[in-house]
Parts: structure tokens; sequence; C-alpha cells
């Protein structure tokens, strides 16, 4: 089974190089590794806070970096509202100190 990144990179919705490289800039750790923001694991995938087939954009204030168990988990729905909007107002909180 392909994770949601793949199907997104295989039909050209991941966005440019150069969104990419910011993208691994803004959330690289001191480490020099990109971690989930809600639960630091990895590998990432990334998600898109407004969908891009509902108007998102495809740039670096719209995406932040999920795991995979946390990614699907967010398209589940409902039930993991609560995780992704914390997820969402660190990340937000993030993106106001750049």
């Amino acid at each position: 089974m392909e994770s949601i990144a793949d199907e997104k990179r295989k039909a050209g919705i991941l966005g440019s190089v150069a969104t990419q490289k910011a993208l691994v800039e803004k959330f690289v750790g001191e480490d020099g590794v990109v971690r989930c923001v809600s639960c630091g694991g990895t590998p990432i995938e990334w998600h898109h806070v407004v969908p891009i087939e509902v108007g998102g954009k495809d740039i670096v204030s719209n995406i932040f970096p999920v795991c995979v168990e946390c990614h699907r988990l967010i398209h589940l729905g409902e039930n993991y509202r609560l995780k992704i909007s914390r997820s969402e107002e660190r990340f937000s909180r993030n993106a106001e100190t750049d």
C-alpha cells in the first residue's frame, strides 16, 4: 500500500523542489532529522492544513510534517481532530516566528 505522500508525489501535488527544500529547512531538528510535529516520530509525510482539493496552497505556511501513523489518523476524521488541532496550533506558533 502506498503512503499518502507517495500518491501525492505521483500526482505532482507535493510542490516544487524549492518548496520541499524550504520545508526541510524549516522543520529539521538539531539532530538533522525532520520529525512529526504531533508525536516526534519518523519517517514523515507532509500534511496540508487546508487540503489541496478544497483550495489549499502547496506553500510552506500550509504544510507540516507528520509521521505515517499520525497522518493516517488525521485523515480518519473527527475522532482525531483534537490531536491534530493541537499539532496545528504548535505549527502556527512556529510559523509566526519565521
